[in-house]
């Protein structure tokens, strides 16, 4: 019976600490003001100011805008984690129009952070064009989600492989140099489980696992990415992007995954991007252009434990950027106090568990001295 009792403490012992989760982040949105919430400690927004923060007494949430709190980026780079986001959108401004979107975007390189809304060719005059530079962006609008990829290979076709007929344009790229971010995005579209929309909240999941990534909506699979062949890449901006004294400037130096395939939730390709452009860690947030989003209850925890690190000062509030006049160009906020902190719960968690099973087994090893006597 005694024997039975401690084997029952230590299953119970090693699934406490099993799922405890290195938590860097979390926030429900509900402090009262924008100011006042994590969120706006460690997500650097775009032009943002209170108006950018709904708050109806009992829930808080961002509230994106264009060109108003266009983006919010989390201010350190990350790989091997799970983020999730309650996120809702606008719909599309334009259907058949790939860039007027609003996204959850993985894998940003931080050097190419400046570009994250603006169409990588045309300057809103191409309608294949998508947003950015690198990475891996998921469209989120209606019952959809469209995941893009960046590639810079010469010779290939822009846009969705499996649009629904009225959504999204395709063009060919002779040459991605000659592109105003040297790059374009090839995608592929996903549904939503039955009766969902990001007209409401939809409870997103996205599992980066460095060569895998899996995107979830209301705790369903909906798509799986694999990433492989890591070459160094650099992307320059083109020879007619829009700021001319920025013509031939390097966006990006680093290594990327050079090959990406998404498939549906039961594993089968849906298409295959060579030439991607999609770093080995990066930045994640959110954005739009010509939209709108909300976003609630966000959390990031790594997939791993690591030794708790201290929390650093509030970041200082960003300034609002000039925008230009033919395509806004977000630039990078200050970073002050844009380190992670690992939630305390699963620590303590853990300790009182330990005393508990301790206290326990004294007990056990006392009554059974004392039976022997």
């Amino acid at each position: 019976m005694k024997k039975s009792m401690l084997f029952l403490l230590v299953i119970i012992f090693l699934q406490i600490a099993v799922s405890a989760e290195t938590v860097l982040f979390e926030d429900d949105l509900n402090a009262g003001t924008l100011s006042q919430t994590e969120f706006f400690t460690y997500f650097g927004m775009y032009n943002a100011n209170e108006n950018n923060y709904v708050f109806d007494g009992e829930n808080g949430y961002y509230h994106g805008k264009w060109t108003e709190g266009a983006s919010a980026f989390y201010y350190d780079l990350l790989e091997d984690y799970t983020l999730y986001v309650d996120f809702s959108t606008n719909g599309t401004t334009d259907r058949p129009k790939n860039a007027y979107r609003s996204f959850i975007a993985i894998r940003v390189a931080e050097t190419s952070k400046d570009f994250v809304f603006e169409p990588d060719n045309g300057q809103d005059q191409e309608a294949f064009a998508f947003l950015g530079v690198t990475g891996i962006y998921f469209y989120c609008y209606e019952n959809y989600v469209e995941v893009g990829v960046h590639t810079n290979k010469s010779g290939g076709t822009a846009g969705p492989v499996n649009a629904p007929e009225g959504y999204g344009a395709v063009g060919e790229v002779e040459d991605a140099e000659k592109r105003d971010f040297g790059v374009y995005s090839i995608s592929a579209f996903f549904e939503l489980p039955e009766g969902k929309t990001f007209n409401d909240f939809v409870s997103v999941k996205i599992v980066d696992e460095k060569e895998k990534v899996f995107f979830y909506a209301e705790d369903t699979l909906i798509c799986e990415i694999a990433l492989a062949d890591v070459e160094n890449v650099v992307v320059k901006l083109g020879p007619n992007y829009w700021n001319e004294s920025r013509r031939g400037e390097e966006i990006v130096s680093e290594d990327c995954y050079r090959t990406v395939v998404i498939k549906d939730a039961v594993g089968n390709e849906v298409v295959k991007v060579e030439g991607a452009v999609v770093p080995l860690s990066g930045l994640f947030g959110f954005g739009n252009r010509a939209n709108a989003f909300k976003v609630d209850n966000v959390k990031v925890a790594l997939n791993y434990d690591v030794t708790p690190a201290p929390t650093k000062e509030k970041t200082e509030t960003p300034v609002a950027e000039t925008t230009p006049s033919t395509t806004p160009t977000a630039q990078e906020e200050d970073k002050t106090g844009a380190a992670s902190s690992v939630g305390i719960l699963p620590i303590v968690l853990v300790a009182l568990s330990v005393l508990l099973i301790g206290g326990i087994v004294l007990i056990l090893i006392m009554t059974s001295k004392k039976n022997k006597g």
